[in-house]
C-alpha cells in the first residue's frame, strides 16, 4: 500500500505565505511608528511655536506700557533675553523705531510715509496726519500744539483698482481731506476731495493724476500737490471704498514730517522656534464727532 505525503509545493506556498504575512506586519508596524514620531515631533513643534508667539505678545504688551509712561525708546529696546517666562520661554528681542524714519540712512521712503503702516483705511474712517509733536514726557498720545506748526506742501498717493478708466464702480475709492490750519483770525479748516471716478460720479470732487514714484505698488493714483501754511493736522476719509494711503512731501522747510507714531517688534523664542511680531502703535485719532459737520455736504 503506497504512503501519500504532501507534495514539497505547498510547504514552499505556505512559508511563502507566512513570509509574506509577516513582511506586511512589519512595514506596517514601522509605518505606525514613523508616523507616530512625526504626529509627537509636530506636536513639539506647535507647542514651541505658541509659547515664541505668547511670548512675543508679552514684549509688545510691555512694550506699550513703557511707552505709555514715558520710558524713552533707548532704555525699552533690548536683546536676549529681554525677559524670562515661567514656561522657559522668553522675549528675546524688543527694537521700537519712531515711524515715519526720518532722514536716516536706513529709511527705504526717504522720510515718506504710509498711513496706518500701510495697511487699509476703512471706508469713512480714514487716519490722521500730525503737522505738529506729540508730547513725550509722561504721556507720548498727547499734541502739543504749542510746538510750532509745519509747512509744505504734500501730495497722497492711494490704491486704486486700476490707474485707468475701466468702470469706476464702488471699488474706486474717493479721498476727502481737512486740513486744520492756524489762520489770521484763528484755527481754520480747509477741505479738499479727490476721486479718479467724478466724471463718472458727478460729484464735483477733483480728479488728481496718475502717481508717479510711488513708494509701492499698492499705490497708482495721487492727489495734487497740497500746500500745508501753519498746519496742525489733515484728516484723511476714505469714501465709497477703503484703501491704503501713502504720505511724499513735495517740499518742506526743516524736517519733512513730525513722528506720526512707532513701529514695534517683538521676538519671542521657545526652544529652537522663534516668533516675531510687529506692530504700528499710532497716536489717538481726532475724535469724528470733531468732522461731521465738516463732512456732512459729502455724498458718498
Amino acid at each position: 500500500m503506497l504512503k501519500e505525503t504532501a507534495p514539497v509545493k505547498q510547504k514552499g506556498q505556505a512559508l511563502i505565505l507566512v513570509i509574506v504575512l509577516l513582511a506586511t506586519v512589519l512595514t506596517v508596524g514601522i509605518s505606525v511608528a514613523t508616523r507616530s514620531v512625526i504626529n509627537l515631533r509636530d506636536t513639539r513643534n506647535q507647542q514651541e511655536s505658541q509659547k515664541a508667539y505668547a511670548a512675543a505678545e508679552t514684549g509688545v504688551e510691555k512694550t506699550l506700557l513703557q511707552l505709555n509712561s514715558g520710558i524713552p525708546i533707548s532704555a525699552i529696546n533690548c536683546t536676549s533675553p529681554c525677559i524670562n517666562l515661567s514656561n522657559n520661554a522668553l522675549v528675546s528681542s524688543i527694537n521700537v523705531v519712531q515711524y515715519p524714519f526720518g532722514s536716516s540712512s536706513n529709511d527705504p521712503y526717504n522720510g515718506n510715509f504710509a498711513l496706518n503702516d500701510g495697511n487699509y483705511l476703512q471706508q469713512d474712517r480714514g487716519a490722521d496726519i500730525w503737522f505738529v509733536a506729540h508730547k513725550t514726557g509722561g504721556s507720548v498720545s498727547v499734541p502739543d500744539f504749542n510746538s510750532g506748526t509745519w509747512n509744505g506742501s504734500i501730495t497722497l498717493d492711494f490704491q486704486t483698482p486700476n490707474s485707468t478708466f475701466v468702470n469706476c464702480d464702488n471699488t474706486y475709492p474717493a479721498l476727502a481731506l481737512i486740513v486744520v490750519y492756524q489762520g489770521a483770525s484763528g484755527v481754520e479748516t480747509k477741505r479738499y476731495t479727490y476721486d479718479q471716478c467724478n466724471s463718472v460720479r458727478g460729484n464735483g470732487f477733483s480728479q488728481g493724476t496718475k502717481s508717479t514714484a510711488p513708494l509701492s505698488s499698492d499705490y497708482n493714483w495721487a492727489t495734487d500737490p497740497i500746500t500745508i501754511t501753519n498746519g496742525y493736522f489733515m484728516h484723511v476719509t476714505p469714501l465709497y471704498s477703503s484703501t491704503k494711503v501713502a504720505v511724499k512731501y513735495t517740499s518742506a522747510s526743516g524736517y519733512k514730517f513730525p513722528q506720526q507714531g512707532n513701529l514695534i517688534d517683538s521676538t519671542g523664542s521657545s526652544g529652537d522656534t522663534n516668533r516675531k511680531i510687529e506692530v504700528f502703535q499710532g497716536y489717538p485719532q481726532i475724535p469724528s464727532e470733531f468732522y461731521y459737520g465738516l463732512l456732512a455736504p459729502i455724498n458718498n
